[in-house]
């Protein structure tokens, strides 16, 4: 499942982590709810980095995943680090992933662990401009949203740690979740999906019309986790602390 999530434009604090985006998601096949994402999106000051932390959880229907990324890169946003963890049925899959420039070239270095096996990856090259994928919303961000501009370009995906040319075009403006919205037309990975952005960058939706999966934004983290497990030790583990979904255009103001 490609998931992307676009963010909020910020301001960001000079002494502490802000949080330009946090949601809670609902992923449905057909209009049956079979799991939900949690997505957070933090810019950290005093170290120049972007974080973006998410996780996903699927029932049988959507094969039984469960999935977690936490993700750093500079202010550039060539890639620094990256845990991934993900226990699909009963494999178990994780991968340790840091980047460094070595003469002008980004270098990545990586374990990769699925069952059993074990990979190594020692210093290999990336393209040039390459990003990790879950940051793909700050550079559309800096191309500014209109309709027309196609945007190709060179990412990691998280889940399998390679590189994979993509593109997103900028189709036209629509209505979605009763919001003025660009629909983007996206291929990577070879599968093509559609996603629904405000003129601010925020992720209301997408859409992968072949495998009939869709995500949705919503208001509270009920209305996409009611009827699924919620382990709680281990989101706060991952988020540092229980994530509320209040920091999204459709979520409730948050109380100070």
């Amino acid at each position: 499942l490609v998931i992307f999530s676009f963010l909020l434009m910020f301001a960001p604090s000079l002494l502490q982590a802000e949080t330009m985006f946090e949601g809670y998601y609902k992923i449905l096949s057909g209009n049956v709810p079979i799991g939900y994402v949690i997505q957070r999106y933090s810019y950290l000051p005093k170290k120049k980095q972007f974080e973006s932390i998410y996780y996903i959880h699927t029932n049988a229907l959507g094969g039984g995943t469960k999935e977690s990324v936490k993700a750093y890169a500079d202010d550039k946003f060539n890639p620094i680090s990256y845990a991934y963890t993900a226990k699909i049925g009963k494999i178990a899959q994780v991968i340790d992933a840091k980047f460094k420039q070595v003469k002008g070239v980004n270098v990545m270095s990586a374990i990769i662990k699925k069952g059993k096996t074990v990979e190594r990856i020692q210093n290999r090259k990336l393209p040039k401009n390459t990003f990790l994928s879950t940051f793909l919303g700050y550079k559309l961000l800096q191309k500014t949203y209109k309709v027309g501009p196609k945007f190709k370009y060179s990412a990691i995906a998280e889940e399998d740690g390679q590189v994979y040319t993509g593109l997103s075009w900028i189709k036209e403006k629509k209505k979605f979740l009763n919001k003025d919205s660009f629909r983007i037309l996206n291929t990577f990975k070879g599968t093509k999906f559609i996603s629904y952005v405000t003129k601010e960058g925020e992720v209301l939706g997408t859409k992968s019309p072949l495998q009939q999966i869709e995500t949705q934004l919503v208001k509270s983290p009920h209305l996409a986790t009611k009827n699924f497990t919620l382990n709680t030790k281990v989101l706060r583990q991952l988020f540092g602390q229980m994530p509320t979904g209040a920091k999204n255009s459709l979520a409730n103001p948050v109380k100070k």
